[in-house]
């Protein structure tokens, strides 16, 4: 809420900008509640309960597929009703926030290595 409705917070975990008004637009409470849904019936690896995602070691599981590692985890797609209204993956056009893109361009910069997007776009 501080980030994308009352513009609080000027960023959060050093991968979101600030967007007053986010959470009022129309659509938006529909993508909020499948996303809700959607964490709810994740699980962690193996026997674990629960996922933290931000704190999970995305390295240790890197060279499994994509669609392996959602499977394991319970993450399932969205809902038809979060993508009528604007929802969408983080490799296809709007997927990812001007802020996210140059935060990650720099810090692939300043570590001299080449950012690759993998499809995702403003």
């Amino acid at each position: 809420m501080s980030l994308f409705e009352t513009g609080y917070l000027a960023t959060g975990a050093g991968l979101f900008e600030s967007f007053p008004g986010e959470l009022s637009q129309d659509g938006m409470a529909q993508r909020v509640a499948d996303a809700l849904r959607r964490g709810a019936l994740t699980h962690g690896l193996g026997d674990e309960p629960d996922v933290d995602f931000l704190a999970m070691d995305w390295f240790a599981i890197a060279d499994q597929p994509v669609e392996e590692v959602r499977s394991a985890l319970n993450v399932t797609p969205r809902s038809d009703t979060a993508r009528a209204a604007g929802s969408v993956g983080p490799w296809e056009p709007g997927g990812i926030s001007g802020y996210r893109h140059a935060s990650v361009a720099s810090v692939a910069a300043r570590a001299g290595r080449q950012y690759d997007p993998y499809g995702a776009s403003l």
